[in-house]
């Protein structure tokens, strides 16, 4: 395991530091490998799934690189925090260029003979001092140590997962915004190190220094591949299935900006909709809204509870499963009202019981506000099962807002299963892309994270295909054979997520 060292003397041995960094893998309780010290670049072949699981990664390797992006995982060892909300500010340096002559230049651990060209702060400092900001910045870094702020979304900087976790992905795109980066297009090899600095950007713990063999980078406007970023597709739905979509419309997007997510709704063919955010109007305007825009031939069928902004639209009549999910208070004792809506569709792969929820924003790990999302997946896992015991065939899923931890997406799938087992999560991937991302906003300092989720009971049905619907990775072949046009996915912050479930036989 790659331990992060104090820059000061603490202990003889790094790894037995209170608090340091390192690099493996994880996935939830899944133990992590080991990772040798890696102080030369990565040779296997390998591809990286940005999805916060690493156990793709060769037990050698702690950074890699191909023709798009580069690739690194790390940990915070014995600490588990917000990676993008955190006490500290968590740093990737990196010598793009593998030349000490340029960038700038350390004298000693653990940059010296490494020439840094460019700087990305997970939690950033603060220029007026005290705690770390939110977010991500990045910086190109003169030879002299001047920083220059660089646009998150040139680099189309990631990391995964967005909650608080031992281990962490994140992805850097071979881009041309710093002379370094491009120098690298031919091929050759590149350098860095992850450190964790104070308030005053001082080093105070560091992982060994990690090298990368540096792939020809993709030429301007060469053409892409099945399977390579940007070559997506809108996947056909399967035969004898039911899909399945949760969508945030930000903001009653359908209602102000009606044309993209027409476009994006009929391109998907979901049979059924979970919404988030549609604040404006009643079923009975939802409903008028998809019969005008999104092709059925059955028509649409749609759930909202007054006042709600949450609300489910299907092909197929549905009927409320239930009431609402009470009883969740907040910290100061008064009651809080959990955006969820459940219902019974009576469709072609037989009765199923669906549910859609928004969860509350913001936070960190163990905030008030992660809090009470524990508090809300809670009630409603209580709410849900009593109300579906006699469906076997359940998908749920929404806007979880995991920015905290994750035991509210834990706490919500628990034990209600039809066999009395956990739900499962499903695992959709962008089409056009190597990532599991459902959220974008390069207006924030927040990088594309994955906040949105279904789950279903995999004890009576199976997912034959699940993707995310993000128009800036399909081809253009695919565009226009959907009837899509690539800002379409503009229109909201969140990605659609899409599942096509059956019956188990």
């Amino acid at each position: 395991m790659l331990a992060f060292r104090r820059a000061f003397p603490v202990l003889t041995t790094a790894l037995a530091l209170v608090a340091g960094l390192s690099v493996g893998c994880q996935q939830g309780s899944k133990a992590p490998s080991k990772a040798k010290a890696q102080l030369e670049p990565a040779t296997a072949e390998f591809s990286v799934m940005l999805d916060g699981d690493t156990r793709e990664w060769p037990t050698d390797s702690v950074a890699w690189a191909d023709q798009d992006y580069v690739y690194l995982r790390f940990t915070v060892e014995n600490e588990r925090f917000t990676l993008q909300s955190a006490p500290k500010t968590v740093a990737i340096l990196l010598d793009a260029d593998g030349s000490a002559a340029t960038g700038m230049a350390g004298k000693q651990e653990p940059t010296a003979g490494i020439g840094v060209d460019l700087e990305i702060q997970c939690s950033p400092l603060d220029p007026a001092g005290g705690a770390p900001t939110k977010g991500v910045a990045c910086f190109s870094v003169a030879s002299d140590g001047t920083r220059t702020k660089l646009d998150n979304a040139a680099l189309d900087v990631s990391f995964s997962p967005t909650y608080a976790s031992e281990w962490y992905e994140a992805r850097i795109k071979r881009s041309a915004v710093i002379p370094a980066l491009a120098a690298n297009d031919a091929g050759g090899t590149a350098r860095g190190v992850v450190v964790m600095t104070d308030a005053a950007g001082e080093i105070e713990a560091w992982a060994d220094p990690f090298g990368i063999i540096m792939p020809p980078a993709r030429k301007p406007n060469e053409p892409v591949a099945a399977g390579d970023v940007g070559a997506g597709v809108v996947p056909a739905r399967p035969n004898e299935t039911l899909r399945v979509m949760t969508l945030n419309v930000l903001k009653s997007g359908p209602v102000t900006r009606p044309d993209s997510f027409a476009r994006l709704l009929n391109a998907a063919t979901p049979d059924v909709v979970l919404l988030e955010e549609w604040d404006e109007g009643d079923a009975t305007s939802v409903q008028a809204w998809f019969t005008t825009l999104v092709k059925s031939e059955s028509g649409w069928h749609v759930l909202k509870p007054p006042g709600s902004s949450v609300a489910i639209a299907s092909r197929y009549p549905i009927t409320a499963l239930g009431g609402p999910a009470e009883g969740v208070k907040k910290d100061d004792g008064s009651d809080w009202r959990v955006r969820y809506v459940a219902g019974k569709v009576n469709s072609p792969i037989g009765p199923v019981a669906v549910a859609a929820m928004h969860l509350k924003c913001c936070g960190s790990a163990d905030s008030w506000e992660d809090q009470l999302r524990l508090r809300e997946a809670k009630a409603i896992n209580a709410t849900f099962a009593a109300a579906a015991k006699d469906v076997k065939v359940r998908v749920m899923g929404g806007d979880l807002n995991l920015v905290g931890s994750r035991p509210p997406l834990d706490a919500l799938r628990a034990g209600i299963d039809s066999d009395g087992t956990d739900m499962n999560v499903a695992d959709p991937v962008v089409s056009g892309d190597h990532a599991m991302y459902t959220w974008v906003d390069w207006n924030t300092t927040f990088t594309p994270g994955r906040l949105d989720y279904l789950v279903y009971s995999d004890a009576s049905a199976e997912v034959v295909r699940c993707f995310v619907l993000d128009t800036s990775r399909l081809s253009d072949a695919a565009l226009n054979a959907a009837g899509l046009s690539r800002s379409d996915s503009l229109a909201t912050d969140h990605r659609p997520v899409v599942v096509d479930v059956r019956g188990k036989r």
